[in-house]
């Protein structure tokens, strides 16, 4: 499965939806009417100004481009959150932050004023370099309770990488040992390629 390039809105892709359900806290700028039952605690059929609640990252992209609410960091993209990356990103269990931490991580990013996203944008990129180190340690590394301890910090994008880093090793492995020729490692390389490659190709 290949990793989202573009953290824009996918319609076809379920690790989007996934990505895009996440909640965001907003404050609403201007009166929104008729969505009065998005706000549990208000008893009103419209959004009044000055409200607070959490909305979904799909709903908030259009809510905040046409300047009706204002969105803030959720827990798992605070300023402290961001602190605890930028000090030791590799212990941090990601997955029970955000599932989809990066892609999220980006959507919430293209919300946020540009101070912020763009200090948002590199903990997202440094804590990724800085754990692919750990994920490819993992791809090949003999499974063992140690193993599957690190593997429950890893968010979905991660585990994704490290199983298709996995796929590769073992193939590199079969080579090595004399089982696969270089021509038959190619083939099957091409082959679990295009299998990946064909349900995205097909939904565009």
């Amino acid at each position: 499965m290949k990793l989202n390039p573009s953290y824009e809105p996918n319609y076809f892709s379920l690790e989007d939806i996934c990505a895009t359900n996440s909640a965001v806290p907003c404050r609403v700028e201007m009166m929104i009417p008729n969505l009065g039952e998005m706000d549990r605690g208000s008893h009103s059929e419209h959004l009044e100004t000055g409200r607070r609640l959490e909305l979904p990252l799909w709903m908030a992209f259009n809510l905040v481009k046409r300047h009706l609410v204002k969105a803030d960091c959720s827990k798992a993209y605070s300023q402290s959150a961001r602190e605890i990356l930028k000090a030791e990103p590799a212990v941090v269990d990601l997955m029970k932050q955000e599932p989809f931490y990066y892609e999220s991580g980006v959507h919430v990013a293209s919300l946020l004023e540009p101070e912020e996203a763009n200090d948002l944008r590199k903990v997202l990129q440094n804590t990724f370099q800085t754990r692919s180190k750990d994920v490819i340690s993992l791809s090949q590394a003999e499974l063992s309770k140690e193993v599957i301890v690190r593997e429950q910090l890893l968010s979905k994008e991660e585990k994704t990488l490290m199983l298709e880093s996995r796929v590769k090793w073992a193939e590199v492995e079969h080579w090595l040992s004399g089982k696969l020729t270089s021509r038959e490692l190619a083939a099957v390389s091409v082959s679990n390629y295009l299998k990946r490659k064909r349900p995205r190709d097909d939904a565009e």
